[in-house]
Parts: C-alpha cells; structure tokens; sequence
C-alpha cells in the first residue's frame, strides 16, 4: 500500500467511512462522481481492506474484552458502581430475560375463518 492509499484509509476510518470524501481529501482536484467511483474502488483492494479491519479490530472492543473489564470494575468498586457492572455483565450474558422470543410457524388457511352452512363439513 502507497502512501496516498494509507491517507485514504486513514481518512476513510476518520471520517465516519466515507469513501468519496477520504478520496477528496487525498485527491482534491477530483470531482464528486470520480471520487465516489474511486473511493469505491480503492476500498475493494485487499491491502487497504485488510489495513481497515486491522484498524477496526484494534479500536473495537469486542465482547471478551468488554466482559473482562466489567469483571473487574464489579470486584473492585463501591457497591452502586460494582452493582452497574454487575447489571451490565448480566444483560450481556442474558441473565435477566425480560421477554422470550420464538418463532412460531403455523399455515392458516382462509376457510379456517369462513363458518359453514354445511353442518358436515
């Protein structure tokens, strides 16, 4: 990866994930149908995407990590902080399931509704 193609990643990640404009800002002579093109393009490049989710994966906390400092926090604050951490922990865990969620299946059809006048179906 190039210099100008590290800035664009680099801008593209500052950004808010917004190719055209980290183009323009790389390119600023480009014109906004180029930059949209280009930008798209240049995300598709395996070094650069590789080089975003590395980016992206050290920023991001992920659930093991998040679990592990809240772990912590509850061990070692005053009881109204540690009992947060504690309640922060649960939710993630599903702990306290409020609502039960299913999916049910089941075919209807439109006589089902329709009453007979036929006792004898």
């Amino acid at each position: 990866m190039n210099k100008r193609q590290k800035l664009f990643a680099d801008r593209y990640l500052v950004n808010g994930f917004n190719a055209s404009e980290a183009y323009k800002f790389v390119y600023p002579k480009a014109k906004d149908t180029s930059a949209r093109t280009l930008g798209a393009k240049l995300l598709t490049k395996v070094d650069i995407k590789e080089y975003i989710e590395g980016q992206i994966s050290e920023l991001i906390m992920g659930k093991d990590e998040i679990l592990l400092l809240l772990s912590k926090r509850a061990r070692n604050e005053s009881d109204k902080e540690q009992l947060k951490a504690l309640e922060l922990i649960g939710k993630t865990l599903a702990l306290f399931t409020d609502k039960v969620e299913g999916n049910l299946s089941h075919n209807v059809k439109w006589s089902d509704f329709i009453q007979s006048d036929n006792p004898n179906p």
